[in-house]
């Protein structure tokens, strides 16, 4: 990692068994810098910020406020909704497969992100398969948010 290069601010949008996962990966890499999480179950949400010591959101609207990069991890219905409202605050995005549940839904959050000037990247979660430092989805969004930020 360059140190002359800011740390990107990551948030978790969603923390049920996707979501969790994210955040134990992203708790560790020193190239991100998890700012909290956010899940329509507060509980759930309260019980993630806990344990790794982040700020549990009460809405994602603060989230993306306080990230450079959220991570979507609702449930699939939702990731068009939550990825085009993260591109709208000025976020990059990165959802968990699958993008959407159609060809016109995934689309739209394309056109959103480049609309807005913000890297989109659907990555499949990796941790039982490669390492998690090494998960192609986090690496691609770093290096391409650092490109169209200038950091």
């Amino acid at each position: 990692m360059n140190e002359d290069r800011p740390v990107l601010r990551v948030g978790v949008l969603g923390t049920g068994n996707m979501g969790r996962n994210h955040v134990r990966v992203l708790s560790t890499m020193p190239e991100y810098q998890l700012v909290g999480c956010y899940d329509a179950s507060s509980e759930a949400c309260k019980a993630q910020a806990s344990l790794y010591g982040i700020r549990a959101f009460s809405s994602p609207e603060e989230l993306f406020d306080a990230c450079d990069v959220v991570n979507v991890a609702t449930p699939s219905f939702l990731h068009k909704e939550h990825a085009i409202a993260a591109a709208m605050a000025g976020c990059h995005v990165l959802v968990e497969k699958p993008i959407a549940l159609n060809a016109e839904d995934a689309q739209d959050i394309i056109d959103a992100c480049a609309g807005g000037g913000c890297v989109f990247v659907s990555g499949m979660w990796s941790g039982s398969t490669l390492p998690s430092r090494r998960c192609p989805a986090y690496w691609l969004t770093r290096k391409s948010c650092r490109s169209t930020s200038g950091a």
